[in-house]
Order: C-alpha cells, then sequence, then structure tokens
C-alpha cells in the first residue's frame, strides 16, 4: 500500500516562516513524526511539494532516515487537492 503526502500548497494560513510541515513538535518536524510513524504501515510513501519548495524538502528529506520516501515535484501550490490532480 503507498501512502502520498501532499505538502504542494503555500502554508499561508499557517501565518509562520516556517513550512507547517517543518515545525517542530518535541525537537522533530512534524513531517519526520508523520513519516516515522506511518512508514511501518506502508510499502512507499511519496511527498508531493511545488516546485518552490524543493530544495527545503530534500534537505528535510535528507535528515529523515525513510528509504520508503520519495519527493516528487509538480509545477503548481494550489492546494492538496490540485496536487493529488498533477501527481
Amino acid at each position: 500500500m503507498n501512502l502520498i503526502i501532499l505538502a504542494a500548497e503555500s502554508g499561508s494560513r499557517f501565518k509562520s516562516d516556517i513550512r507547517k510541515e517543518l515545525a517542530l513538535i518535541q525537537g522533530k518536524s512534524n513531517l519526520q513524526n508523520t513519516i516515522e510513524k506511518l512508514e511501518p504501515f506502508f510499502d512507499n510513501i511519496t511527498l508531493v511539494v511545488n516546485v518552490k519548495s524543493k530544495s527545503l524538502f530534500s534537505k528535510a528529506l535528507k535528515t529523515i532516515n525513510s528509504s520508503k520516501t520519495t519527493l516528487t515535484v509538480i509545477e503548481s501550490g494550489f492546494g492538496p487537492g490540485h496536487a493529488l490532480l498533477n501527481y
């Protein structure tokens, strides 16, 4: 079974310079916590991001020990529904 994590939106409602996926909770990013908790239940994890945040999420994934997680980049950042349609 595959998991798709949609992180292609701009995150404007979070009202922070830090992306909500990368905000720290108990020393780990939301993204890291999500991947670590869900990885045992999935064969593959795909993180979908927009082109503007590609380098940011590439760096973040390097700090997360997950051989199952890959990064997919889409052109637009119009929200999670649009990301899924363009994946």
